[in-house]
């Protein structure tokens, strides 16, 4: 167990825990036992080259890298409590392994070890992923944005519904 700091968010970590943290948000980690904490950075040409195909797709991954890609105002961390998958946990092992031994040809297995895990966090995970909480908050406006919406149809715009709720109108 342990505590991530995310942009200023302190966020309980547990075994098997796996948060993904998109480019130049602020964090840090502190492991308050004797625990194993694994970073896997990506490089940007790597995430390109690989999760553009995903990004097509519609999923919870596909909307947080689409996010980061392309506005402003995105999600600082997803969390996937995986409650120590040993399938999860294997492909993590097995990409420390590569990365540790450096054998060739060992960039495109890891490579291919991230694509699968990616897909197994979705299909087993994909409903115990944790957001930061400003943006449940501004999820749990959409209702009422769409309630506005429906009520003032015929005279609202764009610029006045953001106003209202007090978001950029690109981001509305």
């Amino acid at each position: 167990e342990g505590k991530n700091v995310v942009d200023g968010s302190e966020i309980t970590m547990r075994s098997g825990d796996f948060c993904i943290i998109p480019p130049r948000v602020s964090h840090s980690i502190c492991v308050e036992s004797d625990s194993v904490l694994l970073n896997i950075l990506v490089r940007t040409s790597t995430f390109t080259e690989l999760f553009l195909p995903m990004l097509r797709g519609s999923n919870i991954l596909s909307d947080f890298f689409n996010e980061i890609l392309y506005s402003n105002n995105y999600k600082k961390y997803m969390l996937f409590h995986t409650n120590g998958n040993e399938s999860i946990l294997d492909f993590i092992l097995q990409m420390y392994g590569e990365q540790k031994q450096q054998k060739k040809h060992y960039g495109e297995i890891m490579n291919g070890l991230l694509i699968a895990m990616s897909g197994k966090l979705l299909q087993m995970h994909e409903d115990d992923v944790e957001y930061p909480a400003s943006y449940v908050e501004k999820m749990n406006m959409v209702p009422r944005i769409l309630a506005y919406i429906r009520k003032n149809c015929t005279t609202i715009t764009l610029a006045e519904c953001a106003a209202h709720f007090h978001f950029n109108s690109q981001y509305l």
